[in-house]
Formats: C-alpha cells, sequence, structure tokens
C-alpha cells in the first residue's frame, strides 16, 4: 500500500500522462467529457488531479489512442495486454463517441483498429497500409467498371 507521500506523487503522475495523452490526440475537453458523459469541469479536475475513476479510464485511453497500462503506470506493454481489450469491450457495438458538435470522433471499431494500428511495428504497419491501399485501389476499379456499364 502506498503512503499519502506516494499516492499523492502517482496520481500528480497521471494527470501528467493524461495530459500528454489528450495533447497528442488533440481531442478537446469537451468531447473528452461528452463521451464520458462528465461535466467540463470533471475532465479539468483530473487534469489537476489525476484522480479519475477506474470506470473513465477505459474510454479515455481509447479516445487519446494509449494504453489503460501507459496511462495508469507510464509503462507500455509490448503486446496487446488484457487491460486494452477491455478497453474496447466497454465501448458498445456500434456506439459512436461523439464531441460536443455531436460529429463523430471514432466509432467503437475505428477506436480498436486504431490502438491496434499502434501496437504494430513500422513493418506491420506498412504491410496493412500496404493492403488498405490496394483493396481501396480494388474498389475503385470496380466501381468505375460498374458505372460504365451502367452507362452502356
Amino acid at each position: 500500500m502506498l503512503n499519502k507521500y506516494d499516492e499523492q506523487l502517482e496520481m500528480q503522475m497521471i494527470a501528467e500522462r493524461l495530459k500528454e495523452a489528450i495533447s497528442k490526440s488533440g481531442i478537446k475537453k469537451t468531447d473528452i467529457a461528452t463521451a464520458c458523459g462528465v461535466s467540463d469541469q470533471a475532465v479539468t479536475g483530473w487534469l489537476k488531479t489525476g484522480r479519475v475513476h477506474k470506470k473513465h479510464v477505459p474510454k479515455l485511453a481509447a479516445l487519446t489512442g494509449v494504453s489503460t497500462d501507459w496511462l495508469l503506470t507510464g509503462k507500455e506493454s509490448t503486446k496487446l495486454s488484457l487491460s486494452t481489450t477491455l478497453s474496447y469491450d466497454l465501448l458498445e457495438d456500434n456506439a459512436e463517441l461523439v464531441g460536443a458538435s455531436n460529429e463523430p470522433i471514432l466509432h467503437s471499431d475505428e477506436a480498436m483498429l486504431l490502438r491496434l494500428f499502434r501496437e504494430m511495428t513500422d513493418e506491420q504497419r506498412a504491410d496493412i497500409l500496404k493492403n488498405a491501399s490496394d483493396t481501396h485501389e480494388t474498389n475503385e476499379r470496380l466501381l468505375a467498371q460498374l458505372l460504365a456499364r451502367k452507362k452502356a
């Protein structure tokens, strides 16, 4: 068990990592508040104190593109961890995370895809991007052929 000083230091480190994750992701505090179902003031409080209810941590990680492990401990696991997997289980199927303007930030499957992509090696990322690009080009070609037939 942590003493009061160590607990306070740990909470401050969580606050710093949360600030960093939000800054790097470019997401707005109001969008985080909306997605987590809390007030803007609650998010501001998290950033000051690092005291975030555990039910919000997986969603914060998904929104900012970091792992729950990193957010809580500062350590990044090299493998997909149970806590990372659970963070996506908590996002409802077919749910959209929406910002203050009601525009989608990320659909739950997009958040999962982004998280998994970020955990891949550079070589794996290149393979995924090439496959996606090839699939997109094939779809575009097939659509053009279909439209050409329809005009004829």
